[in-house]
């Protein structure tokens, strides 16, 4: 492991300071970003941590990210492991095709938080071993895990296989926590909320390892361009537009059925849906609406921002990274479905905030679209709530912390009660 090299001090109101280890003729410190691609809100959120610290300490650190699961099941050629990798993804794509299973699942484990730490030690016991002679090998100073299964795995690592690497938790969700994620024997936790804190103590894991910050979101969404620009640039017509966000996975149940309404709206207004991964769907939608100038159906993006950005309304799941990349651009969302129980706290959110509605079973969505579509004013009005929120500043926020935890680990006091504003008393 390589010693702390850097002198960081708190000396203005902009946050942490580092000097230059270029300057100083010194090895950057080295962030290693352990996530999972399940979905797309986890990569989401590891990409959006190391665009802030890039951003706040420009060329100061050196950076790694992996689907790490995979990675180390493909780096020891060990089948088993990339078994157990691919039953995460598969399951992950069947709670969202099937969200009544996600939601008992997680009714289970924070039920009985100390078996789901148990089993999930069993379960990744193979991982774990792998995982310290991975990073054992490796020059790597702190580890920043976005997962569940990462966090316990990796900190069995450390605990009884001899991982040497300091690790740090991020809780993804921006509202509440599950039971996945208490291991309470974790180095230290930073979450995006009060309410996520109090989640996380009440299924067993102690509150001072724990700290409030906020929730990062990419850098693209936080410099989104304008409306006009962003079309442009797409190649869209200058109209009310509704974009349809489907996740990474592009996995919704009625999602040909919105499309259908969006298109026979009274608005007329131009729809761009985002397929994700989902292949079948995007050729589906492609065929139907071959040769029509108001629907553009588009696969995997790498960038949502200027979608976001051109568009009026998001319409969709409430996946909690997708929910923030919209309103950091400022733009209301309107859910048709939710697959986690972490996904309903959003919607309240969302509702609470007036910076969005949940149509369930899409009852009022064709009222809920043209509300705002038809309303410039309120439009207007919900992108200056979304400033609110100051989702750019707590992404700064959240950087400085990890270079602070780098540089001088876990907070003595609880300094750091940040986190979402607005009412998440909800």
């Amino acid at each position: 492991m390589l010693n702390v090299l850097k002198e960081v001090t708190d000396t203005s109101e902009k946050g942490l300071e580092t000097n230059s280890s270029t300057q100083l003729g010194q090895q950057k410190l080295s962030l290693f970003f352990a996530t999972a691609k399940s979905g797309g809100g986890h990569v989401a959120t590891a990409q959006a941590m190391m665009q802030g610290i890039e951003k706040c300490y420009p060329g100061e650190f050196h950076f790694d990210m992996s689907d790490l699961i995979y990675e180390i099941g493909t780096r020891f050629q060990d089948k088993k492991l990339l078994k157990l990798d691919h039953d995460l993804k598969k399951y992950w794509k069947m709670a969202l095709k099937y969200p009544v299973s996600a939601r008992w699942g997680q009714h289970i484990i924070d039920t009985f938080p100390g078996v789901n730490v148990y089993t999930h030690r069993l379960l990744l016991r193979r991982f774990a071993e792998k995982a310290a002679i991975y990073f054992n090998a490796k020059d790597v100073d702190l580890i920043v895990s976005n997962h569940g299964w990462l966090t316990i795995g990796l900190t069995l690592a450390q605990k009884q296989y001899g991982m040497k690497a300091r690790m740090l938790n991020f809780l993804t969700e921006p509202l509440d926590a599950s039971a996945l994620w208490v291991d309470n024997s974790a180095d230290h936790f930073v979450v995006p909320s009060r309410p996520t804190l109090n989640d996380l103590s009440r299924l067993g894991v102690s509150e001072d390892r724990i700290d409030v910050v906020g929730y990062p979101v990419q850098q693209p969404m936080l410099n989104a361009k304008t409306k006009q620009q962003a079309r442009e640039e797409l190649g869209l017509s200058d109209r009310p537009t509704c974009l349809v966000s489907l996740g990474g996975e592009g996995v919704s149940g009625n999602v040909e059925e919105i499309v259908s309404r969006l298109h026979a709206h009274t608005l007329a207004p131009q729809v761009v849906i985002i397929c994700g991964r989902n292949r079948p769907l995007r050729l589906a939608l492609r065929k139907k609406y071959e040769g029509d100038e108001r629907v553009h159906v588009m696969g995997f993006v790498t960038n949502m921002a200027d979608f976001l950005a051109a568009c009026d309304i998001v319409v969709g799941k409430s996946g909690p990274a997708s929910v923030m990349e919209a309103l950091a651009v400022g733009r209301p969302v309107i859910v048709t479905g939710y697959a986690g129980l972490n996904e309903l706290k959003l919607i309240n959110f969302l509702e609470a905030n007036d910076l969005g509605k949940f149509v369930p079973k899409l009852r009022g969505f064709e009222s809920t679209v043209g509300r705002f579509l038809s309303s410039p004013e309120k439009l207007i009005e919900t992108h200056e709530r979304c400033k609110r929120i100051d989702i750019d500043g707590m992404t700064d926020e959240l950087a400085h912390y990890i270079i602070d935890y780098l540089c001088h680990g876990a907070p003595k006091e609880r300094i750091h009660e940040g986190g979402m504003p607005l009412d998440v008393s909800v």
